[in-house]
C-alpha cells in the first residue's frame, strides 16, 4: 500500500499528497485530473471538461466532507449541452494537497485560494453552483470577483446574514468543545454513537433544536 507523501510549505507546514493509486478503484470520474499551484506553493487539482471556448461556463464547488467526485453525474450532461464545466478539489479535500495543521484551514484560506484559482484559469461568465461548504466559500469569492459571475446557484447551503456574533467567539478563532459546552450547553458528540458512526435520530434532534446549534456542533466535530 502507497502511504501518502509528506513535504513542508512555507506558512503552511506539513503537507499530505494523497497517491494517485488511492483512487484506482474509482471507475465512474473519468475525467483526467490538472492541477494548479495556489498559494504559498499548495497543489490544487481540478477538472476542466468541454470545449475552452465555450460560450458559458460552469463552476461546481463541493462542501464537506466530499470532493469533485460529488459531480461524477453532473459533468457528463453538462458537457454534452455545451458547458465547459469546471469541478476543483478544495485545498484539504480529494487529489488536492492536505495541510495537517488545523488552523490552515479558514474560511479566508479557502476564499483566496479560489479566487486565486479563478484568476489564474481567466474564468468568466461563470455560473457557479455550491453545495454545502462550497456554496459559503463561493458565494464570497463571487463578491470579491463580481465581474466574473454570471449566475450563482446555491444547494444543501447556507447564506448567513449580517448581525451580531455569536456570544464569546471571534472571527476565525477555533471554537473548542468545552466552549460549546460552556457557551451553550451541549456537545459535539450529541449526534454520534460511541463509536464515532452518525446517529441520524440524534442529528434531527439537534436540528430540531435549532439550525445554529446543529452547525455548532458540526462544526467542532469536523
Amino acid at each position: 500500500m502507497n502511504h501518502s507523501e509528506t513535504r513542508d510549505v512555507t506558512g503552511v507546514g506539513p503537507v499530505l499528497r494523497t497517491p494517485e493509486s488511492h483512487f484506482s478503484a474509482i471507475t465512474d470520474y473519468h475525467w483526467p485530473p490538472q492541477y494548479m499551484a495556489i498559494g504559498p506553493g499548495l497543489r490544487l487539482a481540478y477538472v476542466d471538461a468541454g470545449p475552452r471556448d465555450a460560450a458559458e461556463t460552469v463552476l461546481l464547488l463541493h462542501g464537506e466532507p466530499m470532493w469533485g467526485y460529488l459531480y461524477r453525474k453532473m459533468i457528463g450532461p453538462l458537457v454534452e449541452a455545451g458547458y465547459r464545466v469546471i469541478v476543483p478539489d478544495l485545498i484539504g479535500f480529494g487529489r488536492s494537497d492536505k495541510p495537517t495543521t488545523p488552523t490552515a484551514y479558514t474560511y479566508s484560506n479557502h476564499v483566496a485560494w479560489v479566487c486565486e484559482f479563478v484568476q489564474k484559469l481567466d474564468l468568466r461568465g461563470v455560473t457557479f453552483f455550491g453545495q454545502d461548504w462550497g456554496g459559503l466559500i463561493g458565494a464570497r469569492v463571487a463578491t470579491d470577483l463580481e465581474d466574473r459571475f454570471a449566475r450563482l446557484v446555491f444547494s444543501n447551503t447556507d447564506l448567513p446574514d449580517s448581525g451580531p456574533g455569536l456570544p464569546l467567539i471571534a472571527a476565525q478563532e477555533r471554537l473548542e468543545p468545552q466552549m460549546l459546552r460552556d457557551v451553550f450547553g451541549m456537545d459535539w458528540r450529541a449526534t454520534v454513537d460511541d463509536d464515532d458512526r452518525i446517529d441520524p435520530a440524534r442529528m434531527q434532534a439537534l436540528v430540531k433544536a435549532g439550525r445554529s446549534l446543529y452547525f455548532l456542533a458540526w462544526r467542532v466535530y469536523s
